[in-house]
């Protein structure tokens, strides 16, 4: 979140804050997981916030992608892995559907 702050990385959108609200949910919950509290409430918001990380990784990673094809959506092979390298990186939001994914493997293997 720190990084993304310092970089500027957002718009003048709703939709750019998500990442931040869905970042201090997850430092949240997952403190409070970590220092044991299990209970129902707190497992059934852990799992949201999960839920939420990966969907906005991937609809970050799809943002990302279509930007870096810079209008013209071209699927062959190396159009593709010009985009994947363009000016915004798809990695970077992939790591949020780590996160969430990581996070949803834990709560699963935690019961």
């Amino acid at each position: 979140m720190l990084e993304i702050s310092l970089l500027g990385h957002w718009l003048d959108s709703p939709s750019s804050r998500w990442p931040y609200l869905a970042l201090l949910l997850t430092f949240i919950l997952t403190g409070l997981v970590l220092l044991g509290r299990r209970t129902g409430w707190v497992r059934t918001a852990f799992l949201a916030v999960m839920v939420v990380m990966t969907v906005t990784g991937l609809a970050g990673t799809f943002y990302h992608l279509f930007f870096n094809f810079e209008g013209e959506v071209d699927w062959a092979f190396q159009a593709t892995t010009e985009a994947l390298e363009g000016t915004r990186p798809v990695l970077a939001p992939l790591a949020f559907t780590h996160i969430g994914l990581t996070g949803l493997l834990c709560l699963y293997r935690a019961k």
